[in-house]
């Protein structure tokens, strides 16, 4: 009764009205994913890597060694690209010292001027090695070649097109056939940067005219577990899951992407390629490890915004990217975490929009700021031991906003 009392009263109702009108428009801005709640969305998962980055490890106990064609490289080497004799000591020297896998993220998409090829397909031919393909989004006039070997299969529950939750690539440039057809792996090597400009997450699994490739990060993955192909799970809400044969899973998110948890930049460990090339270079820092060829020197390779970092090398991002799916300490959002997030909003704002008019506004004060630091707190859980990514940003600012608006029109004084 008190409470229909306190709704009855003139400014009651506009204290309702007001803080209706707040939830109606967080409710459908959420729903719609409008730009500024995706921007204030993303801008919150990056407070929470700064604030708990990925440990930084040892150089010993990584699993992955960068090999830089670096300026000193370019200057006693010559400019890229090298022959490919020198390619194929620099692939040798890395298998002698026992390498686990060479990736290469660099593409050898034209015979060699030099005349190398023979010598570097023999290098790399039936050796753990991965070739990086390029994903553009124009057209080139670069030939398309025919699909490689299908290596991915798509297990779906309902019946629904599977292609439209993969990203799409319009174009891939490939490496020739004669080195193509010499290595056991294949990846697509391209950076996804949201709309703000920052990379934060990555696909596994790429959309080419109808047929699908391995990240170059996934496709190393496979190599490195020695399995002959890769199963995509998924259900009418997306994308779930990405698994090998021998039972190593991937939870991706509804478009098979996972989100990178970054160290901060210059956390992997470099090792140069002249060095490599000379064989002058310490062979227990690469046994046993994942050894990417790729540079950060200018002009060849380049930068982007991470979490972590204002300008990380790509070289950098795809070791760290590589060394977290290993170590499996990379983060996630289910494909069913849209109407998980929509509901909780409702739910709260919901509760805030009904019972805060109801407190004096001390207890309405306290209660407003425990509730705020719980949903972040929950979130900051499931971030740091779940390795869950789930909003806190929307619900704490409908839940600010309603408290505003309550404020702003009081109840009046009750009469005793």
């Amino acid at each position: 009764m008190k409470v229909l009392v306190r709704f009855n009263s003139w400014s009651g109702k506009w204290v309702l009205i007001a803080g209706l009108i707040v939830f109606v428009l967080c409710l459908y801005a959420r729903a719609i994913d409008s730009t500024p709640v995706e921007l204030m969305r993303l801008g919150y998962f990056d407070l929470l890597q700064m604030a708990n980055p990925r440990d930084r490890i040892s150089h010993e106990k990584s699993s992955v060694v960068i090999i830089n064609l670096d300026e000193d490289s370019l200057t006693d080497l010559g400019e890229w690209p090298w022959d490919r004799r020198v390619m194929a000591q620099l692939a040798t020297n890395l298998h002698n010292a026992g390498a686990a896998v060479m990736v290469f993220d660099n593409i050898f998409a034209e015979d060699d001027r030099m005349g190398g090829d023979a010598e570097f397909i023999q290098a790399i031919n039936n050796k753990n090695v991965v070739l990086s393909m390029g994903g553009y989004w124009r057209i080139t006039d670069l030939p398309d070649e025919n699909p490689l070997i299908k290596k991915i299969g798509v297990l779906r529950k309902g019946q629904f097109e599977s292609r439209l939750f993969f990203p799409t690539v319009t174009h891939l440039v490939r490496n020739i056939p004669k080195i193509e057809a010499a290595t056991l792996g294949h990846g697509v090597s391209s950076l996804f940067v949201d709309r703000d400009g920052v990379l934060r997450r990555m696909p596994l699994i790429i959309n080419y005219q109808g047929h699908l490739y391995p990240s170059l990060a996934m496709e190393t993955v496979r190599i490195s577990e020695k399995q002959k192909g890769i199963l995509v799970e998924m259900n009418s809400a997306g994308i779930t899951n990405v698994r090998l044969k021998n039972g190593v899973s991937f939870p991706t998110d509804s478009h098979v992407r996972v989100w990178v948890r970054f160290r901060p930049g210059l956390s992997s460990h470099f090792v140069s390629a002249n060095d490599v090339v000379a064989n002058r270079f310490d062979a227990s820092a690469i046994k046993g490890k994942i050894v990417i060829f790729g540079s950060d020197a200018v002009g060849l390779g380049f930068t982007a915004t991470t979490p972590t970092s204002s300008a990380m090398s790509s070289i950098e991002i795809m070791a760290q990217h590589i060394e977290s799916l290993i170590s499996g300490d990379y983060l996630t959002r289910h494909n069913y975490v849209f109407v998980q997030e929509l509901l909780f909003l409702f739910v709260v704002g919901l509760i805030v929009l009904v019972g805060l008019p109801l407190l004096p506004i001390r207890y309405g004060v306290v209660v407003f700021t425990v509730g705020v630091a719980g949903i972040i707190g929950f979130s900051w859980y499931l971030y740091t031991w779940e390795k869950l990514l789930i909003d806190a940003s929307a619900p704490v600012a409908a839940t600010t906003l309603i408290f505003v608006a309550n404020m702003v029109i009081p109840f009046p004084k009750k009469n005793h």
